[in-house]
């Protein structure tokens, strides 16, 4: 199977750096280059100068526009409510609010250093992440805090790696991914409520990159079938493959209407960003940089829009 790509995008990438402590350097403020971003949906990682940096597009990729530049990569991202501000995860585990028209970002005050997989609730008010105290790379759990108060709440206390936090759309669920580091790497859920936990799938190999759409399907990248391929799981249990093709296909996000999955493939030699249809089943490139892109996100409007 092929598992050396994924690791490249997957659980090991985010949680290497995980030991170290918050540097004190302030994350310099990006211009656009007067660009209004304010339109701008769909947010990814490009490889700029030797790093992943946070560039901003039309969700059909047209007009992208480099948001950091950081001499250090960025190795999270994701949307506050109104599609308005990113939450931006760096690889030492600073994370900071960016303003997508500005390009202004303020830190957010953490209450831990190395913080990993941050990812924000659909209400904006709290925060989930992965965060591990001692230097094994699988003995992370999953954590929750809430911006204004900066509580911090420990969601689970399991043996092995729990990583890769996901919301649901209503944010009372928190799905996240639990392994012991051999083949396994199931999901899990829990119940934000009363933190109680639920295992959605037992023993199906890999599972990565969890989206949840607000009917329940998850969207995720998974290996049952040999190679990295995209999955659809719906409420009932049952699992569909999307793809089938010996390249990665990975970091699936769907579309405002969720008619439709961006998800990131190193198909044509490069990693770039693309679109599944789900009615017509046909794929197409969104992106076609050179050095490469992936982790596609969409903004959610609405609240705070």
């Amino acid at each position: 199977m092929k598992l050396q790509p994924k690791f490249a995008t997957g659980f090991s990438r985010s949680l290497q750096f995980s030991g170290l402590i918050v540097l004190a350097a302030i994350f310099s403020a990006c211009q656009l280059g007067g660009n209004d971003a304010s339109s701008s949906s769909l947010a990814y990682l490009a490889q700029t100068k030797g790093y992943w940096q946070v560039w901003v597009a039309d969700e059909d990729g047209s007009g992208p526009r480099q948001l950091t530049k950081q001499d250090l990569d960025v190795s999270r991202i994701s949307w506050f409510p109104g599609g308005r501000e990113l939450l931006v995860n760096l690889q030492d585990g600073r994370m900071f609010r960016v303003d997508v028209t500005t390009g202004q970002s303020k830190p957010i005050q953490a209450p831990m250093p190395g913080i990993q997989d941050a990812v924000v609730s659909p209400d904006g008010k709290r925060i989930a992440f992965s965060y591990g105290v001692s230097e094994s790379t699988y003995d992370n759990d999953v954590w929750m805090f809430d911006v204004l108060s900066g509580e911090q709440t420990k969601l689970t206390s399991a043996p092995g790696l729990q990583h890769d936090p996901a919301w649901s759309a209503d944010g009372q669920w928190v799905y996240f991914l639990s392994g012991s580091g051999g083949q396994f790497h199931d999901i899990w859920r829990l119940k934000v409520a009363d933190l109680s936990t639920e295992q959605v799938t037992v023993n199906e190999l890999y599972h990565f990159d969890l989206a949840l759409r607000p009917d329940g399907v998850i969207a995720y990248s998974g290996n049952r079938n040999g190679n990295y391929d995209l999955w659809l799981r719906y409420p009932n249990g049952r699992a569909e493959a999307l793809t089938n093709d010996i390249d990665l296909d990975a970091r699936p996000t769907w579309s405002g209407d969720g008619q439709s999955l961006l998800f990131e493939s190193s198909r044509n030699d490069t990693l770039n960003i693309w679109r599944f249809d789900l009615k017509k089943r046909t794929m197409d490139p969104v992106t076609r940089t050179i050095d490469g892109a992936r982790m596609p996100v969409i903004a959610t409007r609405g609240k705070g829009a």
